[in-house]
């Protein structure tokens, strides 16, 4: 037909034409695809180089990009391998571990479930390249997350990827970067039939077992069926409760050995802003001449009672968030994997956001929520949407590079200060007002970010239909609410 209205010059164009946009398309989807995880690896690989080539500048540049690098590269991961082979000698390892070159008085805080697999021990000849291995799979992990669909977006995506946060974990060779992957591919393996699904919450309930926070990142169940929900609930509890109860000397060991909170900078959590409030109020007391024991009482008391206080306003505040933006509905419209990923991010973050304060390196679990919380940027009616989840899209790199901004204030206040005076700004809180903003505008931050996570949270949790089949058992008054916020009312 083609040939009966155009010449067959004009025909052969028109398809070489739709042939290049094709290809033009698929090539665009690639590299928007590839694009984190080639930056990642590149930027891997320049470090390696430096680190193997220029020691004395990269131990500047770690200084200065992550704030407290460890003595010895993937420290953690080291540490772990010389824990299971003392253990599997004897050593108990919670209390004492001098059989191993690194033991510095701290006992072993992971779960008893790692010094059972004793094939690790084994691996100490191979920490560098193991280790090394698992940090290209973290960059490539990120290639199979939702590719975000804008420049912008992939800026975002980016700065996250590569923030110090992200660096810190990866030079001390954290268990995290490992159980990121379990949960990915837990992820992946969801969108697929029932038995591959179910291997996918098995990872998950595995992650779970090694570090225990992973346990949130079950809250993807809520879109199976109740049949399913309920029995990998029930594996779930039973295997923790196995592990409770066969180790539980073990986990009472690995409580006392958790590390003390740092509320000043490479931690977040919910206590963060509390003692910030607190140590506010006991300075200003001082500085109005009350007495030093008395500010401090009166500060450690405005700390206890601001912590609920901002627990119930961040609740009150992910009401309003998911009410004003109808984001049950909105929910429902986003594919379902950029839901999971979304879903599961949050659940991680908050997690591990009010149970302890946690390491900035957990932060690579905002990677997996970034894409959702992009996408309900604009699913939302502009400006809303754009002012509750475009913020919480730049506030997230903002907090994972807070250690390279300390630094940079650190270095700034030596070029500013007497030589040799205040070595660390803290030191000298609050007389640093930058670093006082900075830490205020972190803390803040968080909790905006927290905020936006709980609303997305509850309203993934409306639409399930564990959540409805509850509501036939709930008063009426009660259950009607509920199904007018699913419904976005």
């Amino acid at each position: 037909m083609d040939s009966i209205f155009f010449p067959a010059s004009y025909s052969d164009g028109y398809l070489d034409f739709m042939g290049l946009m094709r290809i033009t398309t698929f090539s665009k989807l690639l590299l928007s695809r590839f694009a984190i995880s080639l930056a990642g690896l590149l930027s891997l690989a320049v470090v390696t180089y430096i680190y193997l080539s220029f020691p004395g500048f990269y131990a500047l540049a770690a200084k200065m990009i992550i704030f407290s690098p460890a003595p010895n590269l993937f420290g953690d991961w080291d540490s772990v391998l010389w824990s299971v082979r003392c253990w599997s000698e004897g050593v108990n390892v919670y209390v004492v571990n001098t059989c191993s070159p690194l033991w510095q008085g701290d006992g072993f805080n992971y779960s008893p479930l790692l010094l059972r697999l004793s094939f690790l021990g084994s691996g100490e000849a191979w920490i560098n390249e193991t280790m090394f291995s698992i940090i290209v799979l973290f960059f490539l992990s990120l290639a199979t997350l939702p590719p975000p669909d804008n420049p912008r977006d992939q800026t975002i995506v980016l700065l996250t990827a590569l923030s110090s946060a992200t660096w810190l974990g990866v030079e001390r060779g954290n268990v995290d970067l490992i159980l990121f992957l379990l949960v990915v591919a837990a992820l992946n393996l969801r969108l697929l039939a029932l038995p591959c699904r179910l291997a996918g919450y098995a990872l998950l309930i595995f992650a779970g077992l090694l570090k225990f926070y992973p346990f949130v990142s079950l809250i993807v169940v809520l879109r199976e069926r109740v049949s399913v929900l309920a029995g990998v609930a029930l594996c779930s509890v039973a295997a923790l409760v196995a592990l409770i109860v066969a180790y539980h000397q073990e986990l009472g060991w690995t409580a006392g050995n958790l590390p003390k909170p740092s509320y000043m900078n490479l931690q977040f959590g919910s206590a963060n802003l509390a003692v910030l409030l607190g140590v506010t109020t006991a300075n200003l007391l001082g500085m109005l001449h009350y007495d030093t024991a008395a500010a401090r009482a009166a500060g450690a008391m405005v700390t206890r009672g601001a912590l609920p206080l901002l627990t119930v306003i961040a609740l009150v505040g992910a009401v309003a968030v998911g009410r004003r933006c109808h984001l049950p509905g909105v929910l429902a419209r986003l594919p379902e994997r950029r839901t999971g990923y979304l879903v599961v991010g949050a659940a991680l973050i908050c997690g591990c956001f009010f149970m302890v304060n946690s390491h900035v390196f957990r932060g690579i679990y905002l990677l997996l929520a970034l894409p959702g919380l992009a996408a309900l940027s604009r699913e939302v009616a502009r400006p809303l949407g754009g002012r509750v989840f475009g913020t919480a899209c730049v506030a997230i790199p903002f907090v994972l590079w807070k250690p390279f901004f300390d630094m940079c204030l650190i270095v700034a206040s030596h070029w500013t200060s007497p030589r040799g005076q205040h070595d660390n700004p803290y030191d000298a809180f609050p007389g640093f007002t930058l670093d006082y903003l900075l830490w205020l505008a972190s803390e803040l931050a968080w909790w905006w970010i927290i905020i936006v996570f709980l609303a997305i949270l509850g309203a993934f949790v409306l639409r399930s239909d564990a959540w409805a089949l509850l509501c036939r058992v709930l008063p009426r008054g009660l259950a009607q609410w509920t199904v007018d916020a699913a419904d976005g009312a």
